[in-house]
């Protein structure tokens, strides 16, 4: 289903939709300068894969996606079977209120609930819903979206985050992007966490796991020799493990075991 507003009074609102659907078969998008208005998106059945200029991300059934207005994206079926719902939107007080709810180019989040209120907001306009009917349900619709995103989800997601920084670190090829996707948030919204809770950037964060891990190596293993320790904590090369161990300790791995060992 597919619902086009074409109403002349929509530009009156404040905040107002401009095209909707749901249960829609989604084909292959390219948008290298992004789409024109505001995109409140969400994948119904199936998954699929979104690319945009900070990553690319597999999303799956119950996913939520805010897109802004401009921003390069593209997206097509991950599989046999890719659904979505979606509405897009703009207004004279959008972009203010896209300020003031502090909205990632592109953020995602988990939500069964979020999905099915997109699917009603479709339907809502399916049925020859007013402008200002469609206007309300869209800023519940984004009120809940941000207030999640940046309330309820972001601890979570966060101590997430940490989690599994800890358990991988000794993966060599770890990555933000790779972190930020297991997490099921964007880069962008992973930076912006770890900046708000821990004043550090999740690069910053892994280093310094990476490092603590070493020492807990080198303390409870006498003897070790240094290119194993940097083996297990993730780092390629032993050489650039001891320059790191020495910015954030101002000691090599041999004078911090020559300290802490007696």
């Amino acid at each position: 289903m597919f619902l086009y507003t074409d109403d002349t009074r929509c530009d009156l609102l404040p905040l107002y939709v401009i095209t909707a659907g749901t249960d829609h078969d989604q084909t292959p998008i390219e948008r290298p300068d992004g789409f024109p208005a505001h995109h409140l998106f969400c994948v119904e059945e199936g998954s699929g894969v979104f690319e945009t200029p900070n990553g690319r991300y597999t999303l799956d059934a119950g996913t939520v996606i805010f897109i802004r207005k401009n921003y390069p994206t593209s997206y097509y079926p991950a599989g046999s079977v890719f659904k979505v719902g979606f509405l897009t939107f703009d207004g004279e007080t959008a972009d203010r209120l896209l300020d003031y709810w502090r909205a990632e180019d592109f953020v995602y989040l988990k939500s069964d609930a979020l999905v099915s209120m997109i699917g009603h907001s479709a339907r809502l306009g399916a049925r020859n819903g007013t402008p200002d009917r469609l206007s309300c349900a869209l800023y519940e619709l984004l009120t809940r979206f941000f207030s999640e995103i940046s309330g309820n989800q972001a601890t979570p997601s966060f101590i997430r985050a940490k989690n599994y920084i800890e358990q991988h670190c000794y993966d060599p090829e770890l990555s933000v992007t790779e972190i930020a996707r297991e997490v099921g948030i964007s880069s962008s919204l992973l930076f912006r966490l770890f900046r708000e809770e821990e004043h550090t950037t999740p690069t910053d964060f892994l280093r310094r796991t990476r490092i603590r891990r070493a020492k807990q190596i080198l303390l409870q293993t006498p003897g070790v020799r240094i290119g194993e320790v940097a083996q297990k904590c993730g780092f390629s090369n032993s050489a650039y493990f001891c320059k790191v161990f020495r910015e954030l300790t101002d000691m090599t791995p041999k004078e911090f075991v020559s300290v802490y060992i007696y």
